[in-house]
């Protein structure tokens, strides 16, 4: 059955037919906003361009949705709002002023006028410039609900003396907004930090404090103690912390609130940790590298041993760890955790949290487990000698562990684990692996910009450094509250206990220099972080306020003399591995018919190839299919255009550690020569045969490992 044309799609061609072929195979997202820029970019226009033409399509105007004044967001409920992306603009005795990007659903203008009861009147603005004009309405209406506030006197039990029902709405209010914005912005804290006659709101965005607002400090103090009393506190001490807890629901989601509270000079700090109950964790959603995701499900497809994290708070070792098990969860497997505390409840697994007051530390409770029959331990942190031993004693006796260590990257878990009174030997037969994690935020993808002459000062530094500039930089819009940043992705240093270091570890061999001789072929964080950089997700900046200074004494190690293309697609050589898998393999090709000549002979062979004509889809299909383990580049039928064809494959492909074939024709000398001076000379010549194709990949991944 054939496809209904998208509206927004429809319209363009209609309107620009002079643009017919770059918009008849264009298939847009069915993310609006994003449907909105594929569909102006190939039709040559700017977003505003496009809303006209929708406009005119429904002969009616455009409007700018920031010309809606701070009352229109109670004309209608702020949920259609924030989910509909529908803005009331004014009313009118004709009618609700109203700006959406698709005047043409029906059922969404039959919903709007069920809730206002009032005739419409309908303008068009781009989908991103509403959302923009929607978050920045409702951030402002927190700080116009303090004004209204007044002082409260409190009871020992927590309830207000003389509060009027008014006063105590508008308090309620004022902390469901506050959450409410924290949680819209995809923060992880709030805090709240007196001083002298107010309280400074913040929260913790992608791991950076942004400002929210200043609250005065009577509203503040009011505030507090109204917080204090429903989750559970004594609102009658406030020289010492206390901890609370409560759960709330936004949109369809449910969030749990941590609550804390800290003496400080004169008034109480207050800080809330927002845990979304709703999330889901899985190892292949996670934005890991490719290489760093297999490297996972090799090291949790084992029965026995000990994997263990490391990295400082917030450096999502949770997320991680609980993405791991959730990969594990089955009704014939027996999965405990212990934590402290348990942050997220995860069905199908116990979860057990621990009370050193109440003499319930890790070693006890692991003692107390493992009379449970547990198949798989998660262990929240080794702190202890007694922790230690009792992991390592579970991993030997065949269980598998996860937990958690305090060490600078992955390699130095073994001389941790050493200082804690493990034996080599027994590290020897326990240790899975190491992982050394951190997260860097993401450029935002609304307002990033390439990289150009003249460079900065960190951009020139990261060029000589690794021979090729950083691909985008941060530049700031509403979308990211003016960070350059949205979202973060993760850096990780992944040690695989292969035979060469398990051989040193018997022999006593525990140094740094023995235990590094051992582990050739791992990415090191910085490594990471360079290959997010040259593929422009995040920037060296990023990259030196999450790693220090080590980021640029390692920059030029991880450089090494040769190119980056040359490391992008080279693969390190690791021993140890004799059973080669069967991962997925990525083919791209622009044009041509290698995929009909390839697919038959690699499928043949146990592996399932994966086709792409274009950067979109190789990016696609590395979030879509976890187990690509191998990228094959057919460059064979490149044109003139090739060397714009290598700097896009190098931009989309350098942040998945993945090892590459490429093949090329002899004949193409100019291209063999560019491959050269980018440092790749490991390349398979066209014509291939089916052999010699079967044979350079089986190198390929074993080399990989």
């Amino acid at each position: 059955m054939p496809q209904t044309r998208h509206w927004l799609l429809s319209i363009a061609l209609n309107a620009y037919p002079e643009r017919c072929e770059q918009l008849e195979g264009l298939m847009p997202s069915p993310v609006l906003a994003e449907a909105w820029q594929q569909v102006a970019k190939k039709a040559g226009v700017d977003r505003w361009g496009l809303a006209r033409t929708v406009a005119a399509a429904f002969g009616l105007e455009t409007v700018d949705p920031r010309e809606a004044p701070p009352a229109s967001a109670r004309l209608l409920p702020e949920r259609l709002i924030r989910q509909q992306a529908v803005l009331p603009i004014k009313d009118t005795p004709e009618g609700l002023v109203i700006a959406l990007a698709y005047p043409g659903n029906q059922e969404l203008l039959t919903q709007i006028r069920f809730a206002c009861s009032r005739p419409l009147i309908l303008r068009v603005a781009p989908p991103e410039d509403l959302e923009d004009a929607i978050n920045a309405l409702f951030a402002a209406m927190v700080v116009r609900e303090t004004s209204r506030l007044g002082t409260v006197r409190w009871r020992a039990d927590g309830t207000p003396v003389d509060a009027d029902s008014s006063t105590q709405s508008h308090i309620a209010e004022l902390g469901r907004r506050i959450v409410q914005e924290a949680i819209r912005r995809g923060a992880s804290d709030i805090h709240m930090q007196p001083f002298s006659g107010g309280a400074l709101v913040r929260v913790r965005v992608d791991g950076v404090l942004q400002r929210l607002l200043t609250l005065p400090l009577n509203v503040y103090e009011t505030y507090l103690r109204r917080i204090k009393a429903i989750s559970k506190m004594d609102t009658t001490k406030e020289m010492i912390p206390q901890d609370g807890r409560l759960s709330i629901e936004y949109g369809d989601r449910k969030y749990d609130l941590r609550i804390s509270t800290l003496p400080s000079s004169g008034v109480e700090r207050l800080v809330f940790r927002i845990l979304d109950q709703s999330r889901i964790y899985s190892v292949a959603n996670m934005t890991f590298a490719q290489a760093e995701k297999l490297a996972l499900q090799r090291i949790a497809g084992n029965t026995a041993g000990l994997f263990l994290l490391t990295g400082p708070t917030g450096c999502g070792k949770t997320t991680t760890l609980y993405s791991l098990l959730s990969g594990l969860n089955r009704t014939d497997t027996n999965i405990i955790t212990v934590e402290e505390p348990v942050e997220y409840r995860l069905n199908g697994i116990s979860q057990v949290d621990i009370d050193p007051r109440s003499g319930l530390t890790f070693a006890s409770a692991i003692r107390s487990i493992l009379r449970q029959d547990p198949d798989i331990l998660l262990v929240g942190e080794i702190r202890d000698a007694e922790t230690a031993d009792i992991a390592v004693k579970a991993a030997l006796t065949g269980h598998l562990v996860f937990s958690t260590l305090h060490t600078m990257d992955a390699l130095t878990t073994i001389p941790r684990l050493i200082d804690l009174g493990i034996r080599p030997s027994f590290i020897a037969d326990t240790l899975l692996g190491a992982m050394a994690q951190r997260l860097l935020r993401r450029l935002c993808p609304h307002c990033k910009t390439r990289v150009t002459e003249p460079l900065a000062a960190l951009d020139q530094f990261f060029q000589t450094a690794m021979q090729v500039p950083p691909a985008y930089r941060a530049v700031g819009c509403e979308s990211c509250q003016y960070t350059g940043y949205q979202g973060r992705l993760p850096v990780a240093e992944i040690v695989e206990v292969n035979e060469a270091l398990r051989a040193a570890l018997l022999d006593g061999r525990v140094d740094m220099d023995s235990l590094r001789a051992a582990t050739t072929g791992n990415r090191s964080l910085e490594a990471s972080a360079a290959a997010w950089i040259v593929s422009g997700e995040t920037t060296p900046e990023e990259a030196f306020r999450v790693l220090g200074q080590r980021f640029w004494n390692r920059l030029h190690e991880v450089g090494g003399g040769t190119s980056v293309m040359g490391r992008v697609f080279a693969a390190p050589f690791r021993e140890g591995q004799e059973e080669l898998e069967r991962p997925g393999i990525l083919f791209y090709q622009e044009e041509g018919w290698g995929f009909e000549v390839f697919e038959p002979w690699v499928t043949r062979a146990g592996y399932a190839l994966f086709p792409a004509q274009t950067m979109d889809e190789c990016k696609t299909l590395l979030q879509s299919q976890a187990n690509i383990g191998l990228l094959l580049l057919d460059l064979s039928t490149l044109g003139p255009k090739f060397r714009w064809i290598l700097k896009q494959l190098y931009e989309a492909l350098a942040g998945t550690g993945l090892p590459a074939l490429i093949v090329v024709e002899e004949s193409h000398t100019e291209l063999i020569a560019v491959l050269k001076d980018f440092g790749v000379t490991d390349y398979l010549a066209a014509p291939v045969t089916r052999e010699n194709l079967l044979a350079r990949i089986e190198e390929k991944l074993r080399r990989a490992g």
